[in-house]
């Protein structure tokens, strides 16, 4: 377990320890509340905590509760981060508590 702290919209990077090769993908989980508004959540992962690119895209997220699984069987770096971004047409959302979890090589 290790929880990734939110920094503006980009959380700190979390070490997995070593990239995964594809074909052992991962599993991550979303439950959220939030205000009014939406947002864009992604898990974005990076070979060198420099370059990213979008892993996950969760469906936008709501006001009110919302929860989603979702899963890849491609090639997973060592490094994650999370990254949330206001959804432009509904405006802000003034606040948004959630758990994003990760498992590595769960692909069912």
């Amino acid at each position: 377990y290790k929880p990734f702290t939110a920094v503006g919209t980009q959380s700190q990077e979390l070490d997995l320890g070593a990239s995964q090769a594809a074909g052992v993908g991962a599993a991550a989980y979303l439950a959220y509340n939030a205000s009014a508004g939406e947002a864009n959540v992604r898990i974005q992962d990076s070979a060198d905590a420099t370059n990213w690119a979008t892993l996950f895209t969760f469906t936008k997220t709501a006001s009110g509760f919302g929860a989603e699984r979702i899963v890849t069987t491609g090639a997973v770096q060592r490094y994650m981060r999370v990254s949330v971004a206001t959804a432009t047409a509904t405006g802000d959302i003034t606040a948004m508590n959630a758990f994003i979890g990760i498992v590595p090589r769960l692909t069912s």
